[in-house]
């Protein structure tokens, strides 16, 4: 691996008095050489280690050459060399075998560093996870290594047998760190620093004393997590800031694959919720935990809310549009991005919301051509996933209803839900009702909305009223279709089981028109 003439400097800055650097040319350095009484010929990518009293006046005309030189005899070194070169001055009282030794060193351990990250890229590239690129570059750090999102939630670590430390060794068991923890480590002064750049820091504690080297992970510059190196086996050293910061940018590029996180804005509540919706949160006491340590307060009454953004076209829209005009709307809410919609897990009574909120989301939906699914209400947020289900049918089933609304609640296509469930057992024609057979038939040949009338009728719960203002049709108009529709079938509106068949075979033939024939 090669390294410039600057990083050189760097390496020897509290050994340098001073230092003259070609401003032509930065040359990769690739080896170290010592200097020699006959030397007559340099190569410009090594750099030369020696004293001022071993050059003679013929070195006047080299150029293109680096040096590392202890000036013994008080030489002029500025006025001595004519050419720009790169040089650097050591201090009289070094040793120049030990300067030698160590500028190997500096080339031995750029060497190391490279082959250790082909190593890691090698481990992303196999394509088999994270556990499998933490395992590599604790392998190459010779310590333990654990990676965490910003919840504190442990999402992989290498062997647990090489820690010794037995707060992090509950912590991997548990899956996720305790909420005392958490406090604790959020009043450490190291931390609270650290969080303010990106270079690993490092970081003890009193009731963890083992030294802990912290990497920030970062996604589309958003930190997400971090990844931790402890010191267990051996002690940490200087290289091990920069192998475990390419690690934790390696583990960024496999979070990236996991869609969540590249979508993710506030990560401590979605990471939560992303659990919940996948259903990995089966213990009431480590949701209790979760919520605990991340400040997340939900109220007695919830609602899955999902957008399906499917049809939503951003390229008139200014970036951020979707995630501002939800927060605008559900100020108190987080969204998060979850297979491919965008999921809120509301903790509102629907009652309370107005019309005029009601009026505005729809007005936002329909412009946006975003459609809204909701769940039944429900109280344990164990059963998240269940409702979350329930509000993708609602998203699904959205053409059965036919009403156009944006907004679909599950209670209103659940009669779809079952009948998707029923589909491979059913035949369509068992289903088919006599009378609206006879209505669909005479509104072919009298060119009538009977079929159409009769169902809005029945589904404003025989209202006159709203059907007829659903219909845009006068009051007298409706009753002369009902008169007509009663003639023509004998419909007995009083018998409950008898309207419950029709309006059954009314989801039917909706559910195979609309669902099923598309």
């Amino acid at each position: 691996m090669s390294i410039t003439f600057d990083e050189l400097c760097g390496y020897f800055s509290k050994n340098i008095k001073s230092q003259y650097l070609n401003k032509k040319y930065e040359f990769l350095l690739l080896d170290a050489k010592m200097l020699t009484n006959n030397q007559n010929f340099f190569e410009n990518n090594i750099v030369y280690i020696g004293k001022t009293s071993m050059l003679k006046k013929k070195f006047k005309d080299i150029k293109d050459t680096n040096l590392i030189l202890i000036n013994d005899n008080n030489l002029s070194i500025k006025d001595f060399f004519l050419n720009d070169l790169n040089i650097i001055e050591i201090k009289d009282s070094e040793d120049i075998f030990e300067i030698y030794n160590l500028t190997r060193d500096f080339f031995i351990s750029n060497i190391e560093i490279e082959h250790y990250t082909a190593a890691l890229f090698k481990s992303y590239i196999v394509g088999k996870g994270l556990f499998n690129i933490v395992k590599v570059a604790s392998d190459i750090l010779n310590n333990p290594v654990i990676v965490m999102d910003l919840s504190y939630k442990i999402l992989a670590y290498s062997n647990i047998r090489d820690i010794t430390d037995d707060i992090w060794i509950d912590n991997i068991k548990n899956g996720y760190c305790s909420y005392d923890f958490i406090v604790e480590v959020k009043k450490i002064k190291s931390v609270q620093d650290g969080k303010k750049f990106d270079e690993p820091y490092e970081v003890i504690c009193n009731k963890s004393p083992i030294l802990k080297l912290i990497s920030k992970i970062k996604i589309n510059n958003k930190h997400v997590g971090n990844v931790i190196l402890l010191e267990c086996k051996r002690p940490i050293i200087k290289r091990d800031k920069e192998i475990l910061k390419l690690t934790s940018e390696i583990v960024a590029e496999e979070m990236k694959k996991n869609v969540f996180y590249r979508n993710t804005k506030n990560v401590v509540y979605e990471d939560f919720i992303y659990d919940v919706l996948e259903g990995n949160l089966n213990e009431r006491d480590v949701i209790k935990e979760r919520m605990k340590s991340a400040n997340i307060k939900l109220g007695k009454k919830l609602l899955v809310l999902i957008f399906d953004i499917s049809k939503y076209n951003p390229s008139d829209r200014c970036c951020g549009y979707l995630r501002d005009t939800f927060n605008s709307l559900f100020p108190s809410k987080s969204s998060v991005y979850y297979n491919d919609n965008i999921v809120i897990i509301n903790d509102n009574n629907i009652s309370n919301f107005s019309e005029e909120f009601i009026e505005r989301v729809e007005q936002f939906l329909i412009l946006n051509k975003i459609y809204l699914g909701v769940s039944r209400e429900f109280s344990d947020i164990m059963e998240c996933r269940k409702y979350y289900l329930q509000a993708a049918k609602a998203v699904k089933f959205k053409d059965a209803i036919g009403d156009g609304s944006p907004i679909i609640f599950y209670s209103d296509i659940q009669i779809y839900d079952i009948l998707s469930s029923a589909y491979e057992h059913m035949e369509y024609k068992d289903f088919c009702n006599p009378i609206l057979i006879k209505l669909k038939e005479y509104d072919k040949l009298n060119n009538t909305e009977l079929y159409k009338t009769l169902f809005i009728y029945l589904k404003n719960n025989q209202s006159i009223q709203k059907s007829s203002k659903e219909l845009f049709i006068h009051r007298n108009t409706m009753r002369a279709r009902l008169q007509k529709i009663n003639e023509l079938t004998n419909l007995d509106y009083s018998n409950v089981d008898s309207v419950c068949s029709i309006y059954l075979a009314y989801k039917v033939n909706s559910y195979y028109n609309n669902i099923i024939d598309r």
